[in-house]
Order: structure tokens, then sequence, then C-alpha cells
């Protein structure tokens, strides 16, 4: 299997058992990703640290620019009701605006300019163009509360396409399981992965303390949404997580 390492992230667990990855470059504060590795939103956060080299709070900006927008909007209940993980993406994505595009004024920027700003970034980073375009979305729309426009020109933006998941035939299965037998970190991996039908994000933050009674209870960091699974006869012969560290 091939590892792809990954310029300046750096994993390690914290007192509670739990995997933490950071961003970390001299010069830079660090940065947490958020996600598995080579996950949609892991990508996005790495790839927005990866191209800011100075990542902080905007500069002062004239009043009525987008740059004194994003600073009023640091300090709105929108932002502050945002969970901790989504506030830093949210600070990557409008940080960068603000120091390409904070000198614009917020009531003149019209469709194709905001479009424009996307398509400048999904020519080479489709995802973090998804990304961009739904934080800045959501930025317009608090303009628009605030009483600095009254229309938003990413309502109908299109997102990019990020290409398809490819799912394993039963002969791949056989084959990873042939080359990590159980007790591996990756067979553990794997086994969650597999039987509990978990993001991989979600995935990375269980604990043997989900496991009671046989069942695994764990709730997906995105709201309304649980998973409770029972390790069947063929998952317990497969890769006994039981008997594996968490």
């Amino acid at each position: 299997m091939t590892r792809i390492r990954l310029l300046y992230v750096h994993e390690y667990r914290d007192r509670h058992g739990h995997l933490r990855r950071y961003f970390r470059r001299k010069g830079s504060r660090p940065v947490a990703l958020p996600g598995a590795p080579g996950s949609t939103e892991f990508m996005a956060v790495y790839q927005a640290a990866l191209g800011n080299t100075s990542p902080g709070r905007p500069p002062e900006a004239a009043p009525g620019t987008l740059g004194a927008l994003i600073l009023r909007f640091y300090q709105s209940a929108e932002f502050a009701n945002l969970k901790p993980a989504s506030r830093r993406v949210y600070r990557i994505v409008l940080d960068s605006l603000a120091e390409k595009h904070g000198h614009r004024l917020v009531r003149d920027l019209p469709r194709d300019k905001a479009r424009k700003i996307i398509e400048g970034i999904g020519a080479t980073r489709p995802a973090m163009a998804n990304l961009t375009a739904k934080v800045l979305r959501r930025l317009l729309g608090y303009a628009i509360d605030i009483n600095l426009r009254t229309d938003n020109p990413l309502t109908r933006a299109p997102a990019y396409r990020i290409g398809t998941r490819h799912t394993w035939t039963d002969a791949e299965l056989a084959a990873f399981e042939a080359r990590w037998p159980v007790g591996t970190r990756e067979r553990l991996a794997y086994a969650l992965l597999l039987y509990t039908g978990q993001r991989g994000g979600d995935v990375v933050r269980m604990t043997r303390a989900d496991i009671k009674a046989g069942v695994s209870t764990s709730r997906s960091k995105r709201p309304a949404r649980s998973c409770r699974s029972q390790s069947t006869r063929r998952s317990r012969e497969r890769s006994q997580p039981d008997r594996q560290t968490a």
C-alpha cells in the first residue's frame, strides 16, 4: 500500500487517547486539521494553510469594505455560535479573502465578480473553492442582515464536482484483510470504517468508551446524526475490534 506523507502535518495522541493532527510550519501559527487525511474537509484546510504564509487576523480595513465586514463578522453571534473547529476553518478562508479582496466594497460586489473569486480558486483547488463559496455565501448573508447589501451574489453559484469514490469489491476487501491481520492498527481502522458506516472524521474520534454491552454508539460532528452498530459474527471474525485498542 502506498503511503503519502504531507508536508508540515504532525499528529499525536492527547491525554484522552484522541488522535490530533496539526499543520505546523515555522513562522506560522498551528492549524488544526479536521477529519481524516485525504478527506475533503482535511484537504481543504490543509491546502488553505499551505498557501497562507502569515495566517491571522486581517488588518484594519476601511468601512464598507469586505475586510471590514470580515472583522465585524468575527464579532457576531453567527460566528460565535459556530463550533471551535468550524471557526478555525472560517478564519482560514476569510483571512485569505481579506488579504486578497479586502479592499473591495461589499455593496459593489456583483455576481460576476463574486463568481470570479470562486472560479480563480477552483481552477486548481476545487474542494477549496467549494469551501470558500460556502463561507463567503454565509458572510454575504450576514451583510444582508446588517443592511450592507440587498442580495447575495452567490445564491445560485454551482459547486465543483470533486470526483467519485471507489467502492471496494469483495476481492479488494479480502486482499486488505490478508495484508493487515487482526491486531494491527490498519485492520482496526478498516473494521471501524466498514462496520459502523461512519464518516472518516467521526471514526478517528471513536474510543473504547463508545462500546457498551457489545454495542458501539457514536455521534457525528454533524448535527442530528448518530450511529449505533452491533458487531455481527462476520465482523467479529474479520476484525475482533473488542480485542484491539481504539
